[in-house]
């Protein structure tokens, strides 16, 4: 065992692993190249033989810091726990595979917590979507406005804490009140929402917590295995961890934040894109009902159409179900008004025979009115094409390359047309300045 494995990491930082092989080398480059240097890094993933063992063993031979554990722990629960068990630093973090962090993250995390006392650090995060596309998280305002900066408090002191996403992973946490405490996570199948319920533990049973207003996190929402992706979406999950919730931590200190949270995380996720589900919609209002209804509209960071939705469909539910089934179900179509009957149209009265000096002149014009018509109408096909070309569909059958390629030939042939078109238009009105001319000659 090598030197850096028998000294005490200052930090253990605990990486559940499950299908990430895309993200998971962003992710431990950005772990392993921390500037606080005394790290334990523990790998866990489900013993399978996969792209990400492979990556998982790399890091493990060419890192002496780094501590693999190839189990069938199923779940993203038995994972965190077995990493809670192993972990001999001084604090841990955690870090899921498909997100990464800033590298001086656990150095700035520690020394504030090592200044102040803290035992759980929480710092905001960044909603990452892509390279070109990152956010600050919408709720970190609030919690500035609401919460000390930098100072010991507690949750019953601030409960502002509860109404934000549980963001466990953004967080630093004193090793020694975790098992003081005996913190620990549900063990469920999945991801099933325990972040929900570790977080409310961590909140009310550890005192000394601290806000730390710097974003070092990158929270990966685009990636399939995150757990807030339709792929892990499970209504039954959250209302189970919020039942729970409200169970064991009734203090009506927390009744606003709760309120906050069955409006906003509840109720507004629950019924986004839903296929109404009679059981699942009986769940819903049997949760809402454990919520006085005044503490609903008066529930913070919540908007006043959105309470008063939560609130009639607790209070009515069978008339807000109609509301629920007519937006789920698919708008009918339009039905096309019957036309009235064409009216026998007149017979045009009959024109004078046409001078036979003008007959020719008369019928060139209109046979290159015609021509310019028809150059404007192949134009706009050829237009039409080229968008057609570029469409999804048509990519997918014949390929990016011959699509673009194809796309380009029709704007040069409608440019083409165009070009044909003005100069037949042109024609036209030279000839017909030809003809005005011989005629006045006359």
């Amino acid at each position: 065992m090598s030197e850096e494995r028998t000294a005490q990491p200052k930090v253990s930082v605990i990486i559940p692993i499950y299908k990430v092989e895309k993200y998971l080398v962003q992710c431990l480059e950005s772990v392993v190249h921390q500037t606080l240097e005394e790290l334990e890094i523990i790998l866990l993933d489900e013993a399978e033989q996969d792209r990400c063992r492979e990556i998982i063993d790399f890091y493990e031979q060419t890192d002496p810091r780094v501590v693999a554990v190839h189990e069938p722990l199923h779940g993203y629960g038995a994972k965190a726990n077995r990493g809670l068990e192993m972990a001999r630093g001084e604090y841990i973090a955690i870090v899921e595979g498909d997100d990464f962090i800033e590298p001086d993250m656990y150095e700035q995390m520690y020394e504030c917590a090592r200044r102040t006392g803290a035992n759980v650090v929480k710092t905001p995060f960044l909603l990452y979507h892509s390279a070109a596309k990152e956010a600050d998280d919408k709720s970190r305002a609030y919690i500035d406005q609401h919460v000390p900066r930098e100072k010991l408090f507690t949750i019953y002191q601030f409960p502002e804490l509860i109404e934000i996403h549980p963001s466990i992973w953004s967080c630093l946490y004193k090793a020694s009140e975790l098992r003081e405490k005996k913190l620990r996570f549900l063990e469920t199948e999945g991801t099933g929402y325990v972040d929900n319920r570790f977080y409310m533990d961590v909140y009310t049973r550890v005192d000394k917590l601290l806000w730390l207003d710097k974003p070092f996190y990158h929270w990966r929402r685009s990636s399939v295995t995150s757990s807030s992706s339709d792929a892990h979406w499970n209504r039954q999950w959250m209302l189970d961890r919020w039942n729970e919730n409200l169970d064991l931590y009734s203090d009506r200190r927390f009744a606003l934040s709760f309120a906050s949270k069955a409006c906003i995380s509840v109720f507004n996720h629950y019924v986004k894109g839903w296929e109404f589900n009679e059981e699942e919609y009986e769940a819903l209002v049997a949760f809402l009902r454990r919520i006085p209804a005044e503490d609903l509209l008066a529930a913070p960071r919540t908007k006043a159409a959105l309470r008063q939705q939560v609130v009639r469909c607790r209070n009515d539910p069978e008339g807000f179900k109609k509301t629920l089934i007519a937006a789920s179900e698919p708008e009918p179509e339009a039905k096309t008004e019957a036309k009235p009957e064409a009216r026998p149209e007149a017979k045009p009265e009959a024109k004078p025979e046409a001078k036979p000096s003008d007959a020719p002149g008369k019928k060139k014009g209109q046979k290159k009115k015609a021509t310019g018509g028809l150059w404007g109408r192949a134009s706009a096909y050829f237009l039409l094409l080229g968008v057609a070309l570029r469409a999804g569909v048509f990519r997918a059958l014949a390929g990016e390359a011959l699509c673009g390629a194809l796309a380009a030939a029709s704007g040069v042939v409608a440019l083409l047309c165009l070009t044909a078109g003005a100069l037949s238009a042109a024609s036209r009105v030279k000839t017909r300045r030809k003809n005005k001319s011989g005629r006045m000659s006359e």
